[in-house]
This record gives C-alpha cells, structure tokens and sequence, in this order.
C-alpha cells in the first residue's frame, strides 16, 4: 500500500503536495487508516472501482473516487476524481425527497416497492420494512386494482405526457385515503423498462367535497322531479 508515485494534481484537490503522501503518508494524512498494509489488497482482483471520504490539508472532507488497476504483480494505479459537488447533490437531492409532503416511492418492472420517502410511509400507515418487497396492488383498494394495472400497461403509450390516475389506497388501520399521483418510467441504458417512479399527493378532503357536490345534485334532481 505504499506510495511510489502521485501527480501533482493531489496539491489542487487535497492541499497536499506529491512528495508529502509518498510511502505510507498518504492513508496517514489523508485519515483513511483502512486501505493501510495488506488490507490494501483485500478483494482485489484485476479492478475495482471505489469511493473513499478523505481529510485535506485544511482539515475539511472530500470524496474521492478512485479507479485502481493491476499494471503488474507488484504495482497498482490508481485514478482518483473528485466527487465532492456530487456527493453533496445527491445527498441535497435525498434530504429533499425525504422531507418533501409528497408521496414519492419507485417499485421495480413487477410492482415491488423499492424506495418510499418518509411522508409516504407515515400516510400508509407501515413500517419501511413492512413496505418495502411487496407489491403495489396489495395497498389498492379492490375496486380499483385491475383499472390501475391497465394504467401501468399503457403507460408507455403515452408516457411523455405525464399521466396522472386518482387511486383509493387502503391504509395499515383499514381507512382510504384518496391519492392523485403521476407515474414515470424508469429504463436502463438499452432503453429496456427497469422500473417506475411515482409522486402524488393526497386528495381525499377534495374527494369527500367532490361526492357531497355529486349527492347533493342527486338530491337536488330527485327534488326537482318530485316537484
């Protein structure tokens, strides 16, 4: 695990110059102790591709990750690329998902729940445990599954429009709770169906005023009749 070379672009990502990291200095300085001696090896077989959070010379963090390729029995390369913006994205894109007061949840090419944001959790009323692995048509009130496996089917007739289904879902306490939701495919890089991410919102206050306007009408008819 010893050092025998590094560019000088450690100076601009680090803080450290070349001949400070050389030998042992590197896992030393930089605080990643793991990577030290013979650990350095472990699970190498001819690549692997990693990403590790190591100390500057100023003291703040960064994400590094680092390609490494056997050039020959005695000799790794390593090409390490700074994805500290990345890292922070992608988390500030994951704080926003879990605190948003949207339902947002992903479910696999056969329905399987494979993520669900806290908010989506807390308004099914399950453990993530609980949800997570079982199929979306298990939380769909009776009625109404065969119309929503028809709304996935179609989907990618008409997926670029961004369609949008209203769906009863029952809740872990038996209640319903209406859901207006959009649907969107996800595809892997041959174009082929991976998957589907959803987002709603819940609507059931609007649905209780949308069925008193519709009795009310009714009463309203049958008045107008009878006079």
């Amino acid at each position: 695990g010893e050092l025998t070379f590094c560019s000088e672009s450690i100076k601009t990502i680090l803080g450290y110059s070349s001949t400070e990291v050389m030998g042992l200095e590197f896992w030393k300085l930089t605080e990643d102790s793991e990577f030290i001696g013979v650990k350095y090896h472990e699970n190498f077989v001819d690549e692997r591709l990693y990403v590790r959070k190591l100390k500057c010379k100023d003291g703040s963090i960064k994400f590094i990750q680092w390609k490494d390729k056997f050039f020959n029995e005695n000799m790794i390369i390593g090409i390490g690329q700074d994805i500290t913006n990345e890292i922070r994205i992608e988390n500030q894109y994951k704080n926003l998902i879990q605190n948003a007061t949207d339902i947002i949840f992903e479910v696999d090419e056969d329905g399987n729940f494979i993520f669900a944001n806290d908010f989506t959790i807390k308004t099914l009323g399950y453990s993530k445990e609980r949800l997570l692995g079982r199929n979306y048509t298990e939380f769909i009130r009776n009625d109404y599954v065969e119309s929503m496996m028809n709304f996935y089917q179609n989907l990618k007739d008409n997926e670029f429009d961004f369609p949008s289904v209203e769906i009863p879902i029952v809740r872990n306490d038996k209640t319903v709770v209406w859901i207006s939701q959009k649907v969107f495919i996800k595809r892997n890089e041959s174009g082929q169906i991976i998957g589907y991410s959803g987002i709603g919102r819940d609507i059931t206050t609007l649905k209780k005023i949308e069925l008193e306007n519709v009795n009310r009408q009714e009463k309203i008819k049958k008045y107008n009749t009878v006079i």
